[in-house]
Protein backbone atom coordinates (compact mmCIF):
# COMPACT_ATOMS: atom_id res chain seq x y z
CA UNK A 1 0.00 0.00 0.00
CA UNK A 2 2.58 2.38 0.87
CA UNK A 3 4.41 1.79 -2.53
CA UNK A 4 1.21 2.76 -4.13
CA UNK A 5 0.80 5.95 -2.47
CA UNK A 6 4.11 7.18 -2.71
CA UNK A 7 3.82 5.88 -6.70
CA UNK A 8 0.61 8.29 -6.72
CA UNK A 9 2.53 11.05 -5.16
CA UNK A 10 5.38 10.90 -7.36
CA UNK A 11 3.57 10.36 -10.80
CA UNK A 12 1.34 13.39 -9.72
CA UNK A 13 4.01 15.65 -8.97
CA UNK A 14 5.68 14.75 -12.05
CA UNK A 15 2.29 15.47 -14.28
CA UNK A 16 2.57 18.99 -11.88
CA UNK A 17 6.16 19.27 -13.44
CA UNK A 18 4.83 18.67 -16.56
CA UNK A 19 2.47 21.33 -16.52
CA UNK A 20 5.25 24.11 -15.44
CA UNK A 21 7.36 23.09 -18.44
CA UNK A 22 4.66 23.58 -20.93
CA UNK A 23 4.24 26.99 -19.66
CA UNK A 24 7.63 28.02 -19.64
CA UNK A 25 8.75 26.02 -22.90
CA UNK A 26 11.56 28.54 -23.62
CA UNK A 27 12.82 28.87 -20.24
CA UNK A 28 16.30 28.07 -19.38
CA UNK A 29 16.60 24.49 -16.86
CA UNK A 30 18.08 26.44 -14.39
CA UNK A 31 15.64 29.11 -13.86
CA UNK A 32 13.15 26.26 -14.61
CA UNK A 33 14.78 25.26 -11.46
CA UNK A 34 13.98 28.03 -9.22
CA UNK A 35 10.45 27.86 -10.52
CA UNK A 36 10.75 24.43 -8.68
CA UNK A 37 11.93 25.02 -5.95
CA UNK A 38 9.00 27.92 -5.71
CA UNK A 39 6.15 25.94 -6.24
CA UNK A 40 5.43 24.43 -2.91
CA UNK A 41 2.82 22.31 -4.39
CA UNK A 42 5.33 19.96 -6.75
CA UNK A 43 7.29 20.08 -3.78
CA UNK A 44 4.79 18.49 -1.12
CA UNK A 45 3.89 15.74 -3.62
CA UNK A 46 7.92 15.06 -4.67
CA UNK A 47 8.92 14.85 -1.11
CA UNK A 48 5.97 13.27 0.16
CA UNK A 49 6.70 10.50 -2.14
CA UNK A 50 9.96 10.21 -1.41
CA UNK A 51 9.29 9.65 2.63
CA UNK A 52 6.64 7.10 2.03
CA UNK A 53 9.50 5.18 -0.66
CA UNK A 54 12.09 5.15 2.42
CA UNK A 55 8.97 4.20 4.44
CA UNK A 56 8.32 1.32 1.99
CA UNK A 57 11.92 0.89 1.95
CA UNK A 58 12.15 0.23 5.95
CA UNK A 59 8.80 -2.28 5.43
CA UNK A 60 10.38 -4.26 2.92
CA UNK A 61 13.67 -4.73 5.04
CA UNK A 62 11.71 -5.45 8.41
CA UNK A 63 9.54 -8.13 6.27
CA UNK A 64 12.46 -9.97 4.70
CA UNK A 65 13.89 -10.26 8.05
CA UNK A 66 10.89 -11.67 9.80
CA UNK A 67 10.48 -14.49 6.66
CA UNK A 68 12.11 -15.93 4.38
CA UNK A 69 12.45 -13.03 1.57
CA UNK A 70 9.93 -13.33 -0.92
CA UNK A 71 11.01 -12.82 -4.60
CA UNK A 72 8.98 -9.89 -5.09
CA UNK A 73 10.80 -7.81 -2.62
CA UNK A 74 14.25 -7.29 -4.42
CA UNK A 75 12.24 -6.42 -7.51
CA UNK A 76 9.98 -3.62 -4.84
CA UNK A 77 13.33 -2.70 -3.46
CA UNK A 78 14.80 -1.93 -6.72
CA UNK A 79 11.74 0.22 -8.47
CA UNK A 80 12.01 2.28 -4.82
CA UNK A 81 15.53 3.18 -5.87
CA UNK A 82 14.95 3.65 -9.83
CA UNK A 83 12.41 5.87 -8.27
CA UNK A 84 13.70 7.78 -5.63
CA UNK A 85 16.55 8.47 -8.01
CA UNK A 86 14.35 10.25 -10.79
CA UNK A 87 12.92 12.05 -7.46
CA UNK A 88 16.46 13.51 -6.47
CA UNK A 89 17.49 13.89 -9.74
CA UNK A 90 14.38 16.11 -10.66
CA UNK A 91 15.10 17.84 -7.74
CA UNK A 92 18.66 18.40 -8.22
CA UNK A 93 20.37 16.28 -5.67
CA UNK A 94 22.76 15.11 -6.92
CA UNK A 95 24.22 13.33 -3.88
CA UNK A 96 21.47 11.62 -3.37
CA UNK A 97 21.14 10.83 -7.18
CA UNK A 98 24.21 9.06 -7.48
CA UNK A 99 23.93 7.17 -3.91
CA UNK A 100 20.36 6.06 -5.24
CA UNK A 101 21.35 4.55 -8.51
CA UNK A 102 24.69 3.44 -6.96
CA UNK A 103 22.77 1.08 -4.65
CA UNK A 104 19.92 0.27 -7.50
CA UNK A 105 23.24 -0.91 -9.38
CA UNK A 106 24.24 -3.25 -6.65
CA UNK A 107 21.13 -4.56 -5.97
CA UNK A 108 21.05 -5.54 -9.40
CA UNK A 109 24.08 -7.17 -9.81
CA UNK A 110 23.14 -9.30 -6.16
CA UNK A 111 19.91 -10.07 -8.00
CA UNK A 112 21.72 -11.43 -11.05
CA UNK A 113 24.51 -13.40 -9.21
CA UNK A 114 21.55 -14.81 -7.35
CA UNK A 115 19.39 -15.89 -10.18
CA UNK A 116 22.61 -17.17 -11.83
CA UNK A 117 23.66 -19.77 -9.36
CA UNK A 118 19.54 -20.27 -9.02
CA UNK A 119 18.93 -21.32 -12.30
CA UNK A 120 22.38 -21.75 -14.55
CA UNK A 121 20.21 -24.36 -16.53
CA UNK A 122 17.19 -22.38 -17.37
CA UNK A 123 17.33 -20.28 -20.70
CA UNK A 124 13.57 -18.88 -19.98
CA UNK A 125 13.82 -14.93 -19.52
CA UNK A 126 11.77 -14.12 -17.06
CA UNK A 127 9.05 -10.45 -16.19
CA UNK A 128 11.73 -9.90 -13.38
CA UNK A 129 14.67 -10.61 -15.47
CA UNK A 130 13.53 -7.84 -17.84
CA UNK A 131 12.86 -5.18 -14.95
CA UNK A 132 15.96 -6.08 -13.89
CA UNK A 133 17.57 -5.59 -17.25
CA UNK A 134 15.76 -1.96 -17.17
CA UNK A 135 16.84 -0.91 -14.09
CA UNK A 136 20.07 -1.90 -14.91
CA UNK A 137 20.03 0.04 -18.18
CA UNK A 138 18.42 3.43 -15.89
CA UNK A 139 20.83 3.57 -13.46
CA UNK A 140 24.08 3.71 -15.54
CA UNK A 141 22.54 6.24 -17.94
CA UNK A 142 21.14 8.36 -14.63
CA UNK A 143 24.70 8.38 -13.39
CA UNK A 144 26.29 9.40 -17.04
CA UNK A 145 23.72 12.25 -16.48
CA UNK A 146 24.31 13.71 -12.81
CA UNK A 147 27.34 15.76 -13.81
CA UNK A 148 24.89 17.25 -16.02
CA UNK A 149 22.17 17.80 -13.29
CA UNK A 150 25.13 19.41 -11.39
CA UNK A 151 26.24 21.79 -14.36
CA UNK A 152 22.22 23.03 -14.82
CA UNK A 153 21.62 23.46 -10.87
CA UNK A 154 24.57 25.84 -11.21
Amino acid sequence: ITFNLALANHLYGLELWEQLLQQKPQEEPSKIFKTLKSNSCILKYLHGAGKLYEYTIRLERARSKSSAMSRRSPVVLMAILNNLGQLHSILHNTVLTKKCFQQLQSAVMCWLQMEGLQSSSNNKRSRNQELIQLFLENSMLALQMVPQITAAAA
